[in-house]
């Protein structure tokens, strides 16, 4: 069984926790730099303006964290703070995972037994460097994979009149932009998907915007949003945007409104511009040449016209002219055929009718006599004619004493087709008698 009758002095928490702030503040007396990455920022609402977050180190290749410590920036040295990162074109509020350098006291609450940084102030170059030398190692990386140079080799549109546009919606740029394509006066289309252009969110909407619009049929896809800080615009210094833009089936055109650097984004689009109406302009400007072209070349064919038209015209009038000439030099010279030949044509005609004129005379009268035999031939066989048909007329008959019996209208030929009682009628050559059969 251990012996503690030897252990040294029992602590109490009080103590214990008196004495760590003691230790810290022999080792760490004044204020110190610290480097890390912010996370877990939480800003207060309400009239509290203190803001917490952690200052974590990452492995330099994974993204995990090896260690972090709690930090606090209170109100009263919040303000110094933020007009010195907006003197460096960093956007004054502190953002997630931008790393920072910060003046800071170590302090240890004995009553919660809790360590934390009290920031004092920040080395806004260090933060500035940290954001180029990742946005460097990105841009360096794309460039191996030749992403930035992709969408630059998509045709453009002769006439970009269906523009895809990726910004904030009522924002200064929006409006700026469709502004300015209204004052050109051409039937631009433009197809918006409101994105957040800035924050945490933004890379994300923006990918998602721009796998939509590959999707459909445009002409160009415009990304635009009015300028900001370095921290501002970091979201445009994006792998997944660069990479997407390099997918799009259309040009994509940027203006994201920073004049110092390009960001990634306007790298790898296919043209940037510094303003959200320069690009409008620049759009506009392009169907405005094409139109003017089309009027040039509309002037240029019609001129060409008028001149082969002119010069056809002219050829025309000499091929007639020439046509003419040969018509009358050709009937000049078949005139006196023409004339003999009509002249023999006149007199063979008057011989040919005299000669038919005699024939038929000649064939008219043989033509009467014949009709006129044959007349007298057909009388006579019409007088045999009659003579027979006299001799057999019934009334001749009957005046030789015959008589003619009919039954029911119909002549009686044998007498077994009577019976008892039958009526009978009987034509003499004179006169009709009506009979009952009585045997």
């Amino acid at each position: 069984m251990n012996d503690f009758s030897n252990t040294n002095k029992t602590y109490t928490i009080v103590e214990l926790n008196q004495a760590i702030k003691q230790a810290l503040s022999l080792e760490f007396p004044g204020d110190i730099w610290v480097c890390g990455e912010i996370q877990d920022l939480r800003i207060p609402f309400g009239t509290k303006k203190h803001i917490y977050f952690n200052l974590a180190q990452k492995h330099h290749e994974k993204n995990e964290i090896l260690a972090q410590i709690p930090a606090a920036l209170f109100e009263s040295i919040r303000f110094k703070v933020e007009v010195k990162l907006k003197e460096n074109n960093i956007s004054p509020s502190l953002k997630k995972d931008i790393e920072v350098r910060l003046l800071c006291k170590v302090d240890f609450y004995p009553k919660s037994g809790r360590l934390s940084l009290i920031v004092h102030d920040i080395d806004p170059a260090y933060t500035l460097g940290k954001i180029a030398q990742t946005r460097q190692k990105i841009i360096e990386e794309l460039k191996r994979k030749g992403v930035l140079e992709k969408n630059k080799q998509r045709p453009a549109s002769l006439v970009p009149l269906n523009i895809g546009l990726i910004t904030s919606y009522n924002s200064a740029a929006y409006h700026d932009f469709i502004s300015e394509l209204k004052k050109s006066g051409f039937g631009f289309k433009v197809f918006l998907i409101d994105c957040r252009m800035q924050g945490s969110l933004a890379e994300k909407e923006i990918v998602k915007a721009l796998k939509i619009f590959n999707s459909h049929d445009l002409d160009l896809v415009a990304i635009t949003r009015g300028g900001g800080s370095t921290s501002d615009l970091s979201a445009f210094d994006s792998k997944p945007i660069a990479v997407e833009i390099s997918e799009s089936r259309f040009p994509v055109l940027s203006a994201i409104g920073h004049e110092i650097n390009l960001s990634i984004t306007e790298l790898a689009s296919n043209a940037h511009f510094k303003t959200p109406t320069k690009l409008a302009q620049h759009i506009a400007e392009k169907v405005r040449d094409y139109s003017g072209s089309l009027t040039s070349a509309f002037e240029t064919i019609s001129r060409k016209a008028e001149m082969l038209l002119s010069g056809n015209s002219q050829e025309l009038e000499m091929t007639a002219g020439r046509i003419l000439n040969s018509v009358h030099s050709y009937f000049s010279k078949h005139r006196e055929i023409l004339t003999e030949s009509k002249t023999l044509i006149i007199s063979k005609s008057t011989q040919i009718t005299k000669l038919r004129g005699d024939f038929l005379r000649e064939y008219q009268k043989k033509l009467a006599e014949n009709i006129k035999s044959a007349v007298s031939a057909q009388n006579k066989i019409l007088t045999v004619i009659e003579d027979k048909t006299a001799l057999l007329n019934p009334k001749n008959i009957l005046k030789r004493g015959y008589s003619l019996t009919f039954k029911n209208q119909k002549a009686l030929k044998d007498a077994s087709d009577l019976t008892k009682g039958d009526i009978i009628k009987t034509v003499l050559y004179k006169g009709e008698v009506i009979s009952k059969v009585e045997e």
